[in-house]
């Protein structure tokens, strides 16, 4: 039997079939690692920024997109279970690997919004609850690149201080009244005047505790500042607080602000508090006496909630969301669970969907079995509890830095701290230290690195020598005491006068 010809049309149709599968099968015998591998062409900031925030419901529904932070509970397995943790410790290692620069060139925002998720999951490799949290083994694992890469992201304190201050620009944008509104109970509502000097807004402070039970469930990377206002003014509110601890009913009208304030790590190791406003929760009261379930229909209080958008802020839009009534968003320093339980592990996914939304939460929380000051959360624990606080008029800056202390007292802190990269602030307070106080004699022997004071032969005049001496605890040397150490080593050791300038 004869073979059919070839003719020219059914050749040129072959070659180009053979072509077309050669060119289909030549990248499937590439070796890992090339570049024909998808992933690879998404950027390293993008897959670990998504590794770090979204979570998954067992129907494969996606959270925590846009949340303020990852969605990482006290005893979340998340990202340290089995199915995220090999995405997570690859993400970290690619982007580990991009240069300084290329991780510089990511801009101040994105910088400061990974550091944050970063600090949340490296303070969830350390256990905080009388349960141990599984997957120790991975947790630990984990710490050295993610501290690493904590401080490689991280930006100068000036840096910090001009990012964008997320409450002034939702004020700026000029969509939402400065009073609530008696006739909708969820009608957003924003005061301008939160943080001004001699407004009618006070912040609230406990003398002796400053902290809050709020800095505390997040591991304090935020302060959390309470604020009063009552109808008459500034004077009013400032004699009320001291009845506070009387339990003394406050009038309809008056309004109290809770402000979550994040911190950041600067590129030296310190804790500075950013003008990130991660949050806005405003109460304002209609009733004092009646709780929720015996007033209703009738509302007894006005609330209004605002949350920091970091996909927003990536583009450039620094306006914080209003949530509407029927919204909701995670929180992770919830107090009725403690900020232990993660719902989307211990929920099924149709529950996940049911969560009740955040503004009626907030009144279902605070107001549905008590009024007035008794709703407050300082008093919902009980008199045993709130006996122990002594409320007085605060101050934004004294309370930030109560909690900053607390955080360095915290065990992550101090283990960041071990892992930070380079010399942390600890490192240099020692290098300073030993700079000032350790001499050599001719034959190059140190000595004075444990005496009692720093002993400085200064020569004040061409034929007179002084020897000053400072006394000081080498277990806890005051800042002014160190101060004083270098303003004689700057004045009369040149040769350490460039390390110490340095090192300061």
């Amino acid at each position: 039997m004869s073979r059919k010809p070839i003719y020219p049309t059914r050749r040129l149709r072959l070659q180009h079939f053979l072509c077309v599968a050669l060119f289909v099968q030549i990248p499937c015998q590439l070796p890992t690692g090339s570049v024909c591998r998808a992933e690879d062409t998404v950027d390293p900031y993008d897959v670990l920024y998504d590794v770090i925030m979204v979570r998954k419901d067992s129907d494969g529904r996606a959270y925590g997109t846009n949340e303020v932070g990852p969605l990482i509970y006290g005893r979340s397995k998340y990202p340290f279970d089995d199915v995220t943790f090999p995405k997570l410790t690859a993400a970290l290692e690619r982007f580990n690997a991009l240069p300084q620069t290329r991780i510089e060139a990511y801009g101040a925002m994105k910088r400061a919004l990974l550091q944050r998720h970063l600090w949340v999951v490296f303070d969830a490799t350390i256990p905080n609850d009388y349960k141990p949290p599984t997957h120790l083994d991975r947790r630990g694992a984990t710490q050295k690149i993610l501290a690493t890469l904590i401080g490689r992201v991280a930006l100068t304190e000036a840096e910090i201080i001009a990012l964008p201050d997320t409450r002034k620009a939702t004020i700026k944008s000029g969509g939402f009244p400065q009073e609530h509104d008696p006739t909708n109970r969820f009608k957003p509502f924003l005061p301008a005047d939160l943080y001004a000097e001699e407004s009618s807004w006070v912040c609230l402070g406990k003398a002796g505790n400053p902290d809050s039970d709020h800095a505390m469930i997040d591991r304090w990377r935020s302060t959390f500042l309470q604020f009063v206002r009552l109808p008459d003014g500034r004077e009013a509110t400032l004699e009320y607080i001291k009845t506070l601890n009387d339990r003394e009913a406050f009038p309809i009208g008056t309004q109290f602000a809770l402000i979550d304030q994040a911190f950041l790590i600067s590129d030296e190791g310190e804790l500075v508090l950013s003008p990130f406003i991660n949050s806005i929760q405003l109460r304002a009261y209609l009733n004092v006496t009646t709780t929720d379930l015996e007033a209703r229909p009738r509302a007894t209080v006005c609330v209004t909630e605002f949350a920091m958008q970091p996909g927003q802020l990536i583009e450039g839009k620094f306006a914080m969301r209003a949530l509407g009534p029927t919204d909701f968003r995670f929180q992770t320093i919830a107090a009725d669970s403690g900020g232990l339980v993660d719902p989307l592990e211990a929920r099924s996914a149709t529950e996940a969907q049911k969560l009740t939304p955040n503004l009626q939460g907030c009144v279902f929380c605070h107001e549905r079995s008590r009024s007035g000051v008794r709703s407050l959360g300082d008093f919902m624990f009980g008199d045993r509890y709130a006996d122990k606080l002594r409320f007085e008029a605060g101050h934004p800056v004294r309370i930030a830095q109560s909690v900053a202390a607390a955080k360095r007292k915290d065990a992550t802190w101090k283990q960041l701290q071990e892992l930070w990269p380079g010399e942390g602030p600890s490192d240099r307070y020692d290098t300073l230290y030993d700079v000032i106080m350790t001499r050599y004699g001719p034959d190059g022997k140190a000595f004075g690195a444990d005496a009692d004071g720093v002993k400085l032969q200064c020569r004040l005049h061409a034929d007179t020598t002084h020897d000053a001496v400072i006394a000081h605890d080498r277990r806890g040397t005051p800042l002014s005491i160190c101060l004083s150490m270098t303003r004689f080593v700057l004045r009369h050791q040149s040769q350490d006068r460039t390390r110490v300038i340095d090192l300061l």
